[in-house]
């Protein structure tokens, strides 16, 4: 097939495509990738908390991914005190980052503007929102 894969010594014996490889694999079916997590246009776009209802966050996701099945939901405080550790990352933590997962300079720089926009939201997010 030629598809780049990396494939390391998981524990879960998983296969790890990029998703530019994962997309050549469902080239020729008969499915549509609605969106990537590595578009940055539709990035910048997405929302990031849907709602708060009955104490759990409802996150907006939209396209080929879904909202992660927990075991118990996400509060509001939850999502705080994750943004109070992501708030904490310099601008080279977040450039280093992107640089080891291969994106373009100008790419990770969007990227980050968008994250610590959504961080600050998560900072912001109230019980009852």
């Amino acid at each position: 097939m030629g598809v780049p894969y990396e494939v390391g010594p998981f524990a879960d014996h998983t296969v790890h495509l990029t998703v530019a490889a994962a997309a050549d694999l469902f080239e020729n079916l008969p499915l549509q990738i609605l969106s990537s997590k590595s578009n940055i246009d539709d990035f910048e776009r997405e929302r990031f908390i849907h709602s708060v209802r009955d104490g759990q966050v409802r996150f907006h996701y939209r396209g080929a991914w879904r909202e992660p099945s927990l075991k118990r939901g996400v509060t509001p405080s939850d999502v705080r005190w994750i943004s109070e550790r992501l708030a904490r990352l310099t601008a080279e933590q977040w450039s280093d980052a992107f640089r080891a997962a291969g994106y373009s300079e100008p790419d990770a720089r969007r990227y980050v503007i968008r994250l610590r926009q959504k961080v600050s939201e998560g900072l912001a997010l109230e019980d009852g929102s």
